[in-house]
């Protein structure tokens, strides 16, 4: 398997930031609640999702290290003096989630022909009914299905499902 990419210094991207707080988020919640089994897989899930980045940026994967050090508190000792550090990380404060980078911009909306779903489109949240019909008609698998046959509703529930019925 390929070498995952580096920890670098500097800024971080957008989806790594979404990443990163999400699961800040879901390991301390989960932790509070006792729900160790979980945090634990929400750690997973973050390793899978952030290895798909192309770079990371050491303050991430530090961020990383103090969440997993109630887990795993040698391995994540030892990869923080890796990255530099001279004192312990059992003093660093824990982290904390900015709420801004868990705010969704786009939604997947799930298009249902006659009450069979037949399409499932990435849009942005908020579209208005007109709009949604627009996007939602000029897709290629959806126009397939409808093959001309005439429209009788157009059902929307917002940010979620489209269903039209011929």
């Amino acid at each position: 398997s390929e070498n995952p990419a580096p920890a670098v210094p500097g800024t971080t991207q957008q989806a790594e930031l979404k990443i990163l707080h999400r699961t800040i988020k879901k390991v301390t919640a989960d932790i509070e609640a006792l729900k160790f089994h979980t945090a634990i897989a929400a750690l997973m899930i973050f390793v899978n999702d952030i290895t798909k980045l192309e770079m990371r940026s050491q303050k991430t994967v530090e961020t990383f290290l103090l969440l997993l050090a109630p887990f795993a508190p040698h391995v994540a000792e030892e990869l923080w003096q890796r990255l530099g550090h001279k004192k312990t990380l059992a003093y660093e404060p824990w982290p904390s989630t900015d709420e801004r980078y868990l705010i969704e911009s786009n939604v997947e909306i799930v298009v249902q022909i006659s009450g069979k779903i037949r399409s499932r489109l990435i849009l942005p949240i908020g579209l208005d009914d007109n709009q949604l019909k627009e996007v939602v008609l000029s897709d290629e698998n959806v126009k397939k299905w409808i093959n001309g046959k005439p429209i009788l509703k157009f059902i929307v529930v917002p940010n979620r499902l489209v269903n039209i019925i011929i």
